[in-house]
């Protein structure tokens, strides 16, 4: 199963339940997270992450299939196209594909020619898909 687009509206609903279940986090009292996350146990939410083609997203929250209640992970494209797309992905494809990075990261990322970067997206994936034998 590969990344689909969201629908506007439901993008929509789930960057608002996002943004509540933040702020529930924000105003409670157990609200810091620990400086570890043991991603074995999944993703940190409101994790910065990098994808394997070089893109930067947040890691929202997880949610299950209405096909076959596989889980899947909720996040939102922060560089170096479109902000604010919401992508999910069947939790198992999450591992090997996205890797922790630091906010200082993403900085240094969005620093960058855009154009290029966004192009340096678009090759990586081609080559990936290249690799795995994949239509383009």
């Amino acid at each position: 199963m590969s990344d689909t687009p969201l629908s506007p509206e439901f993008a929509a609903s789930l960057r608002a339940s996002a943004q509540l279940l933040q702020h529930r986090a924000d105003n409670a009292s157990h609200a810091r997270q620990p400086a570890y996350h043991d991603e074995a146990l999944g993703p940190a939410e409101g994790g910065l992450y990098r994808h394997q083609d070089g893109g930067f997203y947040r890691y929202l929250l997880s949610a299950r299939s209405t096909e076959n209640l596989e889980p899947l992970y909720i996040y939102e494209h922060l560089w170096p196209f479109d902000a604010g797309q919401i992508w999910a992905r069947p939790a198992p494809e999450w591992l090997g594909r996205f890797t922790r990075v630091r906010y200082a990261d993403l900085v240094t990322a969005m620093r960058t020619n855009r154009d290029s970067a966004q192009q340096a997206v678009r090759d990586a994936k081609a080559n990936r898909r290249a690799r795995d034998g994949k239509p383009q």
